[in-house]
C-alpha cells in the first residue's frame, strides 16, 4: 500500500496552534507544557507563547526504526513535569 502524505504549511501550522491556544485560555491554569519530540516541539512553542507559559518540557519517544514501527521507547523523560498534573501534552 502506498503511503499518502498531506503537506501542512507553516502558515497552517501556526494558525492551528494559535487557535488551539485560544480555546485553552478559558480552562484552569496550565502549569506547563510537555512537547513530544519531534512533531510537537514547534506547536508547543507557539501554544506556550500564546498562553504566556514559560515552563516547556520535552519527552523524546522512539517508535520507528527506519520505516518499521516498533514498540515505543522513551529516550528522554520530562522530569520537570513531575507527575504530569496541570501539564498540557502536545504532539
Amino acid at each position: 500500500m502506498a503511503a499518502h502524505y498531506y503537506t501542512v504549511t507553516w502558515d497552517q501550522l501556526h494558525r492551528d496552534a494559535r487557535a488551539l491556544a485560544w480555546r485553552l485560555i478559558g480552562l484552569p491554569a496550565i502549569k506547563g507544557i510537555v512537547a513530544i519530540s519531534r512533531g510537537g516541539l514547534i506547536p508547543a512553542a507557539i501554544v506556550a507563547r500564546e498562553l504566556e507559559c514559560r515552563l516547556v518540557e520535552s519527552v523524546s519517544v522512539a517508535t520507528y526504526q527506519d520505516e518499521i514501527r516498533g514498540f515505543p521507547q522513551i529516550i528522554k523523560f520530562p522530569s520537570a513535569a513531575g507527575d504530569g498534573e496541570g501539564f498540557l501534552v502536545i504532539d
